[in-house]
């Protein structure tokens, strides 16, 4: 079926249409309500709220002359109250109308209204805008549940609705789901869900069928990522042929321990690196936990089967303490490490990249400089990278590219919901290290007017004998914009409380030297309290630091919070993470007071951001640009994976072929095998 061929689609509203990304009638169903109005409850005046549409029976008491402005503009006012109140009450909502002065008409005073329109306070009072109103004896638009679609002004709401209800009546959409599966899960069809996501008959009835709806293209995703998938998988370039014994004189040399979940982890790499598809393995730990040392036993492992192997970090800070720590673990294992960052420049650099590209070199360790084309492997077959949510997804691929078939491990405190949605969609595989038993960092919101206190708190701990950090968002201040930037509030502290403890300036755009110097006298003890931007996310190991302070907090990921918080609390002592706020309602913030745990934290950043485009290039945001009214939640993905490996595959169905190609160009870059 054509859109054109629905009532009220000619030529002229077809290109608005157009306009919006409506092409089809397909497009046109699925282009689901932003949200619902409720006209079957309206409020009384002590339950408005500023900034919301609002539906309210009012008494006009008062109604004024028209006035014309000096620029032309006609306007007349009128007081209301609640219609059921005396013309006395004192609580009144102020109505204006800008001109229109044929409402004068329309708007008698002691008469009884529905007025609906979007609530502004002023000062204690509330006023609207040109609202829509009706008698109140005499309801007609303004009653039932009215749907509002993300039209961007090019089509009228009514027009629109109308279209959309003249394609629903003509359009069935098929389902994924045979009758007997959709029976078995208690779902409904599809077409019906639809109907009741553009028609219900109240606002919880919208939502439902919209999650419904949600289910029905999330099965389809996975349906269609499975078939495909599964037609990708090829054989593996790289055979690992050693058995896993050949690291363990390596395990023995180490001085301490592996833990149950450190060895459960290492078990559960050495059977993926044995099977023949490429590993894309997720290993979650927080701060502390040993991931590290799992990452370099899997390297040694795949150096002596004959391979090179590249672990690369987000700073250099980070990248030179994994190389120090190779060089210390390795000694006296015949391992020949490379390190490369920007700051490896010159004669240095190309004679390093022509070890690489000859073989010579079996593990380089560095940043993002490891993905530049002049970097050449011989034979990589392993790939490290640690905290996932620092890179890009196209920065990922590429390294995979430098080598076929690649194998994959990913280190995280925190996996962004990215990666949540991927391990949903099998896409992922995890593994997971118990927490080691450092210190559990309590961690407090600080509205603005208490970060004094917070500062003193800092002060008291320097002098004690504890080391500190403290977090800004920004290098420099920003005229007009309320975030603090580490340089200004550097010279702040350091001439105001901090004025009697050491207290040193660090983050990313300093040169390398100057800032492994800082940190170098941070670790030795010789800086009481670091002020920095989010250079010291990752990498830094302070025993003796004992708290951390966030400035604007509001204004970083949960993944970045929840790894700035594991700077701490990595000795004995108590240890405390400030998270100041200018919004202190955020539920993001008011999380990390409640969790430590990365996986549950990642969940929550998944429901309240959506989970970004899985098998795309967004980190986060909703789930197909925020179609729908809802959140998609970890549990209805579940749900939907569910439905397709235990009813779809098991009772068939039939492939549609315009949907077969259009996610075979989708998944045709990404496929993991």
């Amino acid at each position: 079926m054509k859109l054109e061929e629905v009532k009220g689609v000619g030529p002229s509203t077809l290109r608005k249409l157009q306009s919006i990304d409506v092409s089809t009638v397909e497009d046109l169903i699925n282009f689901l309500p932003k949200t619902y109005i409720d006209f079957n409850s309206p409020v009384s005046l002590n339950d408005l709220c500023d900034g919301q549409f609002s539906l309210i029976r009012v008494r006009i008491v008062k109604v004024t002359r028209p006035v014309k402005t000096k620029n032309g503009l006609s306007f007349f006012t009128a007081d209301a109250v609640d219609f059921d109140a005396p013309e006395t009450d004192k609580n009144r909502l102020k109505i204006v109308w800008y001109n229109q002065p044929y409402m004068l008409q329309k708007v008698k005073a002691d008469e009884k209204y529905f007025v609906f329109g979007k609530v502004k306070f002023s000062g204690r009072r509330a006023e609207l805008i040109n609202p829509k109103i009706e008698p109140l004896d005499k309801q007609k638009n303004l009653s039932g549940i009215m749907p509002v679609y993300r039209t961007k002004g090019a089509v009228q709401q009514g027009v629109f609705k109308g279209i959309v209800d003249d394609a629903l009546r003509k359009f069935s959409p098929a389902d994924i789901a045979n009758e007997k599966v959709r029976e078995r899960y208690g779902i409904e069809s599809v077409k019906d869900a639809f109907i009741r996501a553009h028609c219900p008959t109240s606002v919880e009835e919208g939502l439902k069928a919209q999650e419904r709806i949600a289910l029905e293209d999330t099965m389809k995703e996975i349906l269609y990522y499975k078939i495909i998938n599964s037609q990708a998988k090829e054989n593996r370039v790289f055979e690992y042929r050693l058995d896993k014994s050949a690291v363990d004189d390596f395990v023995k040399s180490l001085p301490f321990p592996l833990t149950p979940t450190q060895k459960n982890a290492l078990d559960e790499i050495f059977e993926n690196l044995k099977s023949k598809r490429r590993m894309n393995r997720l290993l979650i730990g927080d701060v502390g936990s040993g991931k590290t040392i799992v990452a370099l036993i899997s390297a040694l492992y795949a150096v002596k089967c004959g391979y090179q192997v590249a672990i690369v970090a987000p700073t250099e800070i980070l990248a030179e303490q994994h190389f120090n720590n190779a060089k210390k673990f390795f000694d006296g294992f015949n391992i020949n490490l490379a390190f490369m960052s920007g700051s490896v420049k010159g004669a240095e650099r190309k004679e390093r990249e022509r070890d690489i590209e000859s073989g010579k070199t079996d593990v380089v360790i560095g940043t993002h400089s490891v993905f530049s084309k002049t970097v050449k492997f011989r034979n990589l077959s392993f790939v490290v990278i640690d905290e996932q949510h620092k890179f890009g997804v196209a920065q990922k691929y590429d390294l995979q590219e430098k080598g076929a078939g690649v194998d994959t491990l990913t280190l995280t405190a925190t996996p962004i919901p990215r990666s949540v949605l991927m391990l949903l969609y099998d896409e992922l595989q995890l593994s997971e290290i118990d927490k080691s038993h450092k210190t559990k960092v309590k961690t407090f919101l600080v509205p603005d007017y208490k970060k004094d206190g917070m500062f003193s708190y800092v002060r008291d701990e320097a002098k004690k004998g504890n080391q500190a950090f403290i977090v800004c968002p920004k290098i420099c201040d920003s005229e007009g914009v309320e975030t603090y930037g580490a340089k200004t509030l550097f010279e702040e502290l350091k001439n105001g409380v901090f004025s009697d403890v050491k207290v040193a300036l660090i983050y990313g755009k300093m040169k390398a030297k100057e800032k492994s110097e800082i940190m170098q006298s941070f670790e030795a003890g010789d800086i009481d309290v670091l002020i920095a931007t989010t250079v010291v996310e990752v990498g830094i190991d302070i025993k003796n630091a004992t708290t951390i302070a966030v400035l604007n907090s509001e204004r970083f990921g949960l993944a970045t919070l929840h790894q700035l918080r594991g700077r701490v609390g990595r000795g004995d002592k108590k240890a405390f993470c400030f998270l100041h706020t200018l919004d202190a309602g955020n539920p993001r913030l008011k999380a990390l007071t409640e969790f430590d745990e990365g996986y549950k934290l990642a969940e929550l950043d998944f429901t309240l951001r959506g989970g970004g485009d899985y098998l795309g290039t967004r980190q986060s945001g909703e789930q197909d640009g925020g179609k729908y009214a809802i959140k998609i939640t970890p549990d209805q993905i579940r749900f939907a994976k569910e439905i397709v490996t235990d009813g779809v595959l098991q009772e068939g169905f039939e492939i549609d072929k315009d949907d077969f190609y259009y996610y075979e160009n989708k998944f045709k870059d990404v496929t993991v095998s």
